[in-house]
């Protein structure tokens, strides 16, 4: 049976570590843990929910440490490419077979183009901002990948999976 890697994604948490510690909770069997930005210095306050897992992230905007020359980060997760940033203004080109995450909206965004995925995760803010309920997404690399969307109760609210 193939191993299925778990991964959470989120962004723009605004230090609101009510909904990020009841989200880390949530989801601790997830081994990597995504955070694109505005505040990601927000995860040192919860060591104990985090202390396990492979944290990746990216400054906000309007954080001390962004700059144009770190905006994007990319890596690799089970083979998956992943590139991710706080604005999506960043990414200057698209490439096959990669995920690509951004936040900065506070809106949750889905998008396939054959091997080409878009995301964002929507925001942690507060219950709901800019219209839009706070969430987050899990993916999930196994033989196929999945990703879901979840409002911050975690209830799934949409799911694709992609081949």
């Amino acid at each position: 049976m193939e191993k299925t890697t778990k991964i959470l994604v989120i962004s723009d948490t605004h230090s609101n570590h009510k909904l990020l510690e009841k989200v880390l909770f949530k989801n601790h069997d997830c081994e990597y843990l995504i955070h694109l930005g505005d505040e990601p210095d927000d995860l040192e306050g919860h060591p104990h929910l985090t202390e396990n897992k492979q944290m990746l992230f990216v400054y906000g905007l309007y954080h001390q440490k962004w700059s144009s020359e770190n905006a994007v980060s990319c890596f690799s997760i089970c083979g998956q490419e992943f590139c991710i940033t706080h604005a999506r203004q960043y990414f200057s080109t698209y490439k096959e077979n990669c995920i690509y995450c951004f936040g900065h909206t506070h809106h949750k965004y889905y998008h396939c183009d054959g091997t080409t995925i878009v995301i964002n995760p929507g925001h942690l803010k507060k219950e709901t901002d800019r219209g839009e309920t706070a969430g987050y997404v899990i993916v999930e690399l196994g033989k196929e990948k999945t990703i879901r969307f979840f409002d911050y109760d975690h209830e799934c609210i949409e799911a694709y999976t992609i081949l």
